[in-house]
């Protein structure tokens, strides 16, 4: 009798824990489906998915045609990972340096699968960037164990006008994002399981953000100095055991991440130089007083309420204050982190600094801080709440909602505003060449023909949009830079948006070589 009690015993146990077994897979599982549902409900009421199909445009357009431009010519012309094209003609042929073109790369192989559409292209970057907030949002819940308040703590840092516009786009900055928060979902699972594979992991996805985006080299910099504290004990108390194993073999695996990442920018340079094709900024843009002050009143007037709304600066600064006066129930992890992404992010803005008078995009890089940020706000909120007092738990709830939703209607507001007619034109009206190519070809004008585009003060944006190789005329240049172009053997094609003010500029007698005309274009063969 008591042999069969033992093994009824074993049986109901063993129920049990497969019960358990399935019920963390079902939680684990619904809150995957909350999360994704709640994404997806954010992404169609800010209207992404209506705007999914529009061309580049809008703020930026002209660095999102050059990037953009690079996955053409993957496509168009050659899938040589290593030789990068845009559309700007040089003696070499259109090759240049740029940041690791992984994206791009991607983006070529969906138009060979799937036919060329900048639809592939920002569903791919909409797709990588929405991978990025999900492992996130894991990392947050196993800090917090509870879904409804990790979306909130998640959503707060996401929804950024400026992120949102950027995460169906051409440019390298969202996916760095995405990919580095993946990296560090990665890191917090070898720190509880220890086991190399998921450090490797770690390695990886940080190393490929920082080839799109060097930034993204602030994680790892990150981690050595964290060695340096496990060194120095610092987080003995709430982890007697090593944060990382073996941290020499670790530190040499670093210094190669980084060094394969300063071989690419080295080799990136080299191609720019060999090519004659510089294109893109591939070495920090520094500045003085003069530009900070630059930067301080642009970033005031224009750039500020694209990066966040005002109730989530408000957020950030009640984080900040609340972690000083609770800092003993702050995770020395989680603080460690944040702080050293501040000193990192301050290094960023010092190398890059002219950048920012313009360039709202740049914003991107400095965003993980952010996200650690309220990741050990809300990490140190529980703390306090499961000790002291439940009912911050609630209260921090509801407001972290209010944020969330003045967060929602800002972020609506700002990509209706970006898609307006009002900004829509931000470089310029390049709205006849979004279906000039097919009329081009209609006439016999070959993709390869060399074109002269007029007027088009960008590196490649109307080439871009009507798929031909060529070099913009500028509304600067003078009549002796458009005669050498002009005169140039290989020029075959002129194509002008502005008749009356290039014959001002160049007087010329090509009405007789006027072979089509298109929403204002007029199209000219030379020779």
């Amino acid at each position: 009798m008591l042999e069969r009690i033992k093994i009824l015993d074993q049986k109901v146990l063993a129920l049990v824990q497969r019960f358990e077994i399935k019920d963390q897979r079902l939680r684990f599982l619904f809150s995957l489906f909350l999360f994704a549902f709640c994404l997806n409900w954010f992404y169609s009421y800010v209207g992404v998915y209506d705007y999914l199909h529009v061309r580049p445009s809008s703020i930026h357009s002209s660095a999102q045609c050059q990037r953009a431009s690079i996955a053409l010519n993957y496509y168009e012309t050659d899938m040589n990972f290593f030789k990068p094209r845009i559309q700007k003609y040089s003696e070499m042929g259109g090759v240049t340096g740029v940041e690791f073109p992984i994206m791009y790369y991607l983006d070529a192989i969906a138009y060979k699968l799937l036919g060329f559409s900048e639809v592939n292209a920002r569903i791919i970057s909409l797709g990588l960037v929405s991978l990025g907030l999900l492992f996130f949002f894991l990392l947050t819940n196993q800090f917090l164990k509870n879904v409804f308040l990790s979306i909130t703590v998640v959503g707060s840092a996401a929804f950024s006008p400026t992120l949102l516009f950027y995460a169906p786009n051409f440019m390298p900055d969202a996916p760095s994002l995405a990919l580095i928060l993946i990296a560090w979902y990665y890191f917090f699972k070898y720190v509880r399981s220890h086991s190399i594979k998921y450090f490797n992991i770690f390695l990886v996805f940080a190393t490929l953000a920082a080839l799109i985006k060097v930034v993204a080299l602030i994680a790892l910099v990150i981690i050595i100095c964290l060695m340096v504290l496990d060194r120095l004990k610092f987080f003995k108390k709430s982890n007697p055991l090593p944060l990382i194993d073996k941290p020499i073999f670790q530190l040499i695996k670093i210094v190669v991440c980084v060094g394969i990442v300063f071989s690419w920018y080295y080799y990136a340079n080299w191609l720019a130089v060999a090519y004659q094709n510089e294109s893109f900024s591939l070495s920090p843009v520094m500045g003085d007083a003069g530009t900070l002050k630059a930067v301080i009143e642009n970033v005031k007037a224009l750039w500020l309420f694209h990066y966040y709304s005002n109730e989530t600066y408000v957020l950030m600064g009640a984080a900040v204050l609340f972690i000083t006066i609770f800092a003993r129930y702050t995770s020395r992890l989680l603080f460690s982190i944040t702080l050293l992404y501040l000193f990192g992010n301050l290094a960023f803005v010092y190398f890059f600094l002219n950048q920012f008078i313009n360039h709202d995009y740049y914003i991107i890089s400095i965003l993980p801080l952010i996200f650690f940020l309220f990741l050990t706000f809300g990490d140190c909120l529980v703390r306090l709440a499961n000790t002291h007092f439940v009912l911050i738990k609630a209260v921090f709830f509801i407001i972290i909602v209010f944020n969330m939703k003045e967060s929602v209607l800002n972020c609506k507001e700002n990509y209706t505003f970006r898609y307006s007619n009002e900004i829509y034109y931000w470089t310029g009206d390049f709205r006849s060449y979004f279906d000039l190519e097919s009329r081009l070809r209609e006439v016999g004008v070959k993709r390869t023909d060399l074109t002269i585009s007029g007027f088009d003060d960008t590196f490649c944006s109307s080439l871009y949009l009507m798929n031909q190789i060529g070099i913009p005329i500028a509304s600067w240049n003078d009549s002796l830079k458009i005669d050498e172009m002009i005169k140039y053997k290989h020029s075959k094609y002129l194509i002008l948006n502005d008749t009356a003010r290039f014959n001002k500029i160049y007087p010329n007698n090509f009405s007789k070589q006027i072979i089509l005309t298109h929403r204002g274009v007029i199209v000219y063969k030379l020779r």
